[in-house]
């Protein structure tokens, strides 16, 4: 995790520099994220499921250290996914990718870094102001950070950015390794079901919120632009 916030660190460094105000899609994809309709619904989700599976915390941990829930190499490559930043090393190549294989313009480029890269920091900042807050002490009683699991809403944010961003079939791939990122947690002895439940759930509406304010925008952005291109092509036929 410490690399991830490396990167995450510079990256933001990069995209806003000090001598620059915070740009107001920031306040809007934090205000998606918990007032749009859809991820109301996940919020309310999130809560429950962390409570309900809060009651089962204890029995699934004893399980998971008993008969384990996959393989350790398995679990390794998860952590390692996470720890060595190559879910954000994958989803920065993505974004290049996409540019160089499309018509988009530069602007569109740094627009999906800025809102990708402040969502991941949105995210972290919640997760630990809440590992802070909460002070729950992990299952193998290492320190008091446990809830949320930061591994997990980070991997589901960089999901939820990632289908927004690339479609449906890029979104499934990249919740399904953020899925797998959570149980290995639970492997680990690192987190409880409920702390990876949250996390999840917390990542989930971040990522959905400021991918969504970015779509939004696009898309204006898009309808701008051929609004113009027709006024021109009519003010050409009326000359």
């Amino acid at each position: 995790m410490r690399r991830s916030l490396i990167l995450l660190i510079l990256g933001i460094n990069i995209l806003f520099p000090k001598d620059q105000k915070i740009p107001d899609y920031i306040k809007a994809g934090i205000h998606e994220s918990y007032s749009g309709k859809s991820n109301k619904i996940i919020i309310g989700s999130t809560i429950l499921g962390a409570v309900i599976a809060y009651q089962y915390d204890t029995n699934l941990q004893s399980y998971a250290q008993r008969q384990g829930l996959m393989s350790e190499s398995t679990a390794n490559f998860a952590d390692d996914f996470v720890m060595d930043g190559w879910s954000i090393g994958i989803l920065t190549g993505g974004i290049i990718a996409e540019h160089f294989l499309s018509d988009n313009s530069k602007l569109d480029l740094h627009r999906k870094f800025k809102y990708a890269f402040t969502s991941m920091a949105t995210s972290t900042v919640l997760t630990y102001g809440l590992k802070y807050g909460v002070a729950r002490e992990r299952p193998n009683l290492s320190n008091s950070r446990s809830f949320p699991s930061g591994h997990t809403s980070h991997s589901f944010t960089i999901a939820a950015v990632s289908q927004e961003l690339f479609g449906f079939k890029i979104g499934v791939a990249a919740y399904t390794m953020a899925f797998v990122v959570g149980l290995s947690r639970i492997q680990d002895n690192k987190h409880y079901l409920s702390d990876v439940m949250f996390g999840a759930g917390l990542g989930t509406v971040i990522g959905r919120g400021f991918g969504m304010v970015y779509k939004k925008r696009d898309n204006r952005s898009i309808l701008s632009a051929n609004f113009g291109r027709k006024d021109k092509n009519v003010g050409s036929v009326l000359s």
